[in-house]
């Protein structure tokens, strides 16, 4: 079979953009197709953020996009008149122009495609794949990598009533008329986490001087970056264990010793996300899906944390009384002429609570499961059988290359998964720091592999 490139990526966000800047580094000669279906200059719903209160939740010292080159990001952004600090939390449209740059520096060169268009199928054929568009158009290649980023928040049925309706915003990354954020006195936000913050700070940038009620199940927000004055020591780093149970309590145990050493709960987690695949795959399959069910949010607020300034942000609408979470369950939402009725079931179960509000903001965040992602060519390959789910139903399959099961567990030759796709398998797969090694490693496989 004739090809028309070697390695075809879906996906041309930061894993697809970097997993194919790595690739024409370590063999110049190989063909590249970059298929993305957004237009021209949108790199990620996350980048392409105007606010300048939208800042990285990572200190620029750890936002190079290749593992080989650390100080890439720091250097770029001088060079452009953006002088950061390592411990710097860049504004976010800076850092999507950075990942522009090397996108648009990949172009020029005569080996590397992008095509704007959306795949929405993927067929195996003889040693390569077949991949056909959305135009109707097709593309062969040896290899194909599904390199998807994150999508809009799922389709909620609580919100099925209100989803034409001028007062929800289903998508928090999309468009808002301005005349409703003005008029509007009470802004409810369903979700409290990252998005739910960036909606607040959007709002605050524009102007609105209103209150806001988040509204998720433990009602927790994310917590702040700390400068870590005393790092933790490795001998006291928790082990890999089996049991969720004893997991977390050795956890703890190293957060309390911390504190008496004069560090912070902080340095605990710094030593072991790099490591956190080695503590997921550890664990038995009934803990992973224990901790996914009751210790997930906890999880994140720690993990993914904000930086100071934004803290600073929160905590002052907070103590003006502008801003509060609440904890419970959302019940079906509805209209009551321009205004939108929300119910709040208690976390007991023991009461509801009532709320009405002019916007209603869906931060729900970007779907969990493969099954509410919104993409023709996944959930075709799914129902083939041509990839299977992994445990937790949150990715696909895939081997420790990140080769695709099929439904009978054997490998798809030439078939790799990259980024959040591979959240069952490795639960940290969607920071950075963790996206720039993962894509460095599958090319370094996929070059070996060429003959």
């Amino acid at each position: 079979m004739s090809s028309n490139a070697d390695v075809l990526i879906v996906g041309a966000g930061f894993s697809g953009t970097v997993l194919a800047a790595n690739l024409a580094v370590l063999r110049p000669d190989i063909r590249i197709l970059l298929v993305e279906k957004s237009a021209e200059g949108k790199f990620g719903m996350a980048f392409q953020t105007t606010c300048p209160a939208h800042v990285l939740n990572v200190p620029a010292s750890g936002m190079s996009a290749f593992v080989d080159k650390p100080t890439d990001f720091i250097e770029w952004a001088c060079s452009n008149g953006v002088f950061l600090k390592p411990q710097s939390f860049a504004p976010r449209m800076v850092y999507g122009r950075y990942l522009a740059h090397i996108l648009e520096r990949l172009e020029t060169q005569r080996n590397v495609t992008v095509v704007r268009d959306e795949a929405v199928g993927l067929d195996k054929v003889g040693e390569g794949w077949i991949c056909r568009l959305r135009s109707g158009a097709t593309l062969t290649a040896r290899d194909a990598v599904l390199a998807f980023g994150n999508f809009p928040p799922a389709r909620r049925s609580q919100f099925d009533s209100v989803k034409a309706h001028a007062s929800y915003v289903a998508n928090p990354w999309g468009p808002v008329s301005s005349d409703a954020i003005r008029s509007a006195g009470m802004i409810g936000i369903v979700g409290s986490g990252l998005t739910a913050v960036d909606v607040v700070l959007a709002l605050e940038n524009g102007g609105f001087d209103g209150c806001y009620t988040l509204i998720s199940r433990h009602g927790l927000l994310p917590l702040p970056h700390k400068v870590v004055e005393t790092p933790m020591p490795a001998e006291l780093v928790p082990k890999p264990n089996a049991s969720l149970r004893k997991l977390v309590r050795e956890i703890r145990r190293c957060a309390k010793l911390a504190t008496e050493m004069g560090s912070d709960w902080r340095a605990v987690f710094d030593v072991i996300r790099p490591n956190v695949s080695v503590y997921w795959r550890t664990l038995h399959e009934a803990d992973r899906r224990q901790f996914l069910r009751h210790l997930r949010s906890y999880w994140d607020v720690h993990r993914h944390r904000v930086a100071p300034d934004v803290w600073a942000q929160i905590e002052r609408l907070v103590g003006e009384g502008r801003l509060k979470t609440i904890a419970g369950t959302l019940l079906p939402v509805r209209a009551e002429g321009s205004v939108i009725e929300v119910a709040i079931r208690s976390t007991d179960g023991s009461h509801s609570t009532g709320f009405r509000f002019d916007l209603l903001f869906n931060c729900t965040g970007s779907p969990t499961r493969v099954a509410e992602i919104p993409s023709e060519l996944l959930q075709d390959l799914v129902s083939s059988g041509a990839a299977a789910l992994d445990a937790t139903g949150m990715g696909l399959a895939c081997d420790e290359a990140g080769n695709v099961l099929d439904a009978h567990g054997n490998p798809q030759p030439g078939l790799y998964v990259l980024g959040v796709l591979r959240r069952g398998q490795l639960w940290e797969s969607t920071a950075i720091p963790d996206l720039r090694k993962y894509a460095a490693t599958l090319a370094e496989h996929i070059v070996e592999l060429i003959d």
